[in-house]
C-alpha cells in the first residue's frame, strides 16, 4: 500500500518536471502531491519508518531534488526574462529622452 502511494507520489513528479519544462500549469499537481503526503504521514495505518524506509528505496529524494532543480531554473529564467526587460527599458527611455532634448535646443527662439 505505501509503495502504490510512493509510486504515484513519483508519477506526479516527473509530470511536474515535464510540465515546468513544457510551461504548464503544476497547482493541481502540486496539490496532489501533498495530498499524498498528507495522507502518508497522518494517517494512523503506516508508520513513519516504513514510509521513510520505502521513500528512500524507490530513490523519491533524487525525485524531489529533480522538481528542485527544474524550479530553480524555472525561475533563474523569469528573472533572467525580466532584467532584460528592465534593461529595454531603461535604453528606450534614455534615447527618448536625448531626442526630446535635442528638439529643445534645435527650436528657434
Amino acid at each position: 500500500m505505501i509503495g502504490e502511494i510512493l509510486n504515484e507520489y513519483k508519477l506526479i513528479n516527473e509530470k511536474i518536471i515535464n510540465n515546468i519544462k513544457s510551461d504548464l500549469d503544476t497547482d493541481n499537481l502540486f496539490k496532489e502531491k501533498e495530498e499524498l503526503i498528507f495522507e502518508l504521514i497522518n494517517s494512523e495505518k503506516y508508520k513513519i519508518e516504513d514510509v521513510k524506509s520505502n521513500f528512500f528505496k524507490l530513490a523519491l529524494d533524487v525525485s524531489d531534488e529533480e522538481v528542485k532543480k527544474c524550479i530553480k531554473d524555472s525561475m533563474i529564467s523569469v528573472k533572467k526574462s525580466l532584467y532584460d526587460l528592465k534593461n529595454r527599458k531603461n535604453a528606450n527611455n534614455s534615447y527618448n529622452k536625448n531626442i526630446n532634448l535635442n528638439r529643445f535646443f534645435s527650436t528657434k527662439v
